[in-house]
């Protein structure tokens, strides 16, 4: 009970902002539901970008072969630790655990826009950007992580604000986000060795 109260509370607090100004609302609706439709596109342009410096006017084009080779296989698991809490460990909780969106819950919640009344917890946006800022982290890309730390907070923030997700469906995609970033740091040697490495090596060859 305790926890449904907060989630209530919280949320009630959150949805205050709402209305109050069309510039706030449709900040919430840009980062709440399409920010996330940027990573698709980011990861190809930093694979890309790591290769072919050159035509972004980096100056990093006399890097060796060895350096942004060993950058990429980075980026796959940097990827995989995003992808792993997001589209396997949070899929496999939501085949056990149905939790109702506060949309859906009779909450009488501000919808800014419409999303599906699937399962709310845990909240897969959480445990996708909290595993790319741990991971960032892991691999002492500061900059990279203090900007994904800050996305994974304004995400987060939205889906609350928005009314898609109770703070408690957070909370588990932090939590998520957190053990995904471990478990791939853990198994970061067999995933360079079968996975990372076979991988940069066949989309070298072919140019990309």
């Amino acid at each position: 009970q305790f926890i449904t109260d907060l989630d209530r509370s919280i949320l009630a607090w959150a949805q205050q902002v709402i209305g109050t100004s069309p510039i706030l609302d449709t900040f919430f609706v840009v980062v709440g539901q399409w920010l996330v439709y940027f990573v698709p596109l980011a990861l190809p342009a930093a694979w890309l970008w790591l290769r072919y410096p050159a035509p972004f006017g980096t100056g990093r084009s006399a890097r060796s072969v060895k350096d942004w080779a060993t950058e990429r296989i980075y980026l796959i698991e940097f990827a995989l630790a995003g992808v792993l809490g997001w589209q396997v460990i949070s899929r496999i909780i939501k085949l056990f655990y149905f939790r109702p969106r506060p949309s859906v819950a009779g909450e009488n919640v501000k919808e800014l826009f419409f999303h599906r009344p699937d399962e709310s917890f845990p909240s897969d946006h959480a445990a996708l950007f909290f595993g790319f800022a741990t991971y960032a982290y892991l691999l002492g890309w500061r900059t990279v992580g203090h900007w994904l730390l800050l996305a994974a907070i304004l995400v987060s923030t939205s889906r609350i604000v928005t009314g898609t997700h109770w703070f408690t469906d957070i909370l588990g995609g932090l939590v998520i986000g957190l053990l995904s970033a471990g478990i791939v740091w853990w198994l970061r040697v067999p995933i360079q060795r079968y996975i990372a490495e076979p991988l940069e090596t066949f989309l070298s060859k072919i140019g990309l």
